[in-house]
């Protein structure tokens, strides 16, 4: 599992998966609690990997997603990033497109690991609110296969405008050598 995390001690943290409603309690909703974390090393990564209690169980509900291939260039024409609703209640898909760092000007503070992206249709404002740790997936040329090309940072504000929601992500490709080295030590 890969996601962000802020400032609070490991043994607070539960991952839950499968769920799209955070007040319920589906019969498919795994929850694993957070027995270890490794920050990533790459400078102005904020991704972090942890180690769960005891392994997941894949179903329709809950399933992995892709790393990038080392050097293989990524289709980014199809993306999403999921986040809950303003009052943190149901989980929404939200389509992205790339953008210019510009965009991301004064909503986040960029680092060498960073891209910026934005709603791929225009959005109110900040009504979803994905929260730092967001994953941005994108659909690669074969249709069936998707993605993970960024994990979302902290965002400082919203946009002026009010109709666009630009997104800061740490860039995945860049720890895919530390992925796969933190992984092989665990296996």
């Amino acid at each position: 599992m890969i996601f962000c995390v802020s400032r609070q001690p490991k043994a607070e943290w539960i991952a839950r998966l499968g769920t799209v409603r955070l007040s319920g309690n589906a019969p498919w909703q795994q929850e694993r609690a957070v027995v270890g974390m490794v920050k990533s090393p790459v400078e102005g990564s904020t991704v972090v990997m942890v180690k769960l209690e005891r392994p997941v169980t894949l179903s329709d509900f809950v399933h992995p997603v892709c790393l990038p291939k080392e050097g293989a260039s990524l289709n980014l024409s199809y993306c999403n990033t999921l986040g809950w609703t303003r009052n943190r209640e149901l989980l929404k898909r939200i389509e992205l497109k790339t953008s210019s760092m510009q965009s991301c000007e004064n909503i986040s503070i960029p680092t060498v690991n960073s891209f910026c992206s934005e709603p791929a249709y225009p959005t109110n404002g900040c009504n979803e609110e994905e929260l730092a740790g967001s994953p941005m997936v994108c659909l690669q040329s074969d249709n069936r296969t998707w993605t993970l090309v960024g994990i979302s940072n902290w965002r400082i504000a919203c946009s002026k405008l009010g109709t666009e929601r630009p997104r800061m992500y740490d860039k995945i490709s860049s720890n895919i050598e530390w992925i796969h080295s933190i992984t092989s030590a665990m296996s």
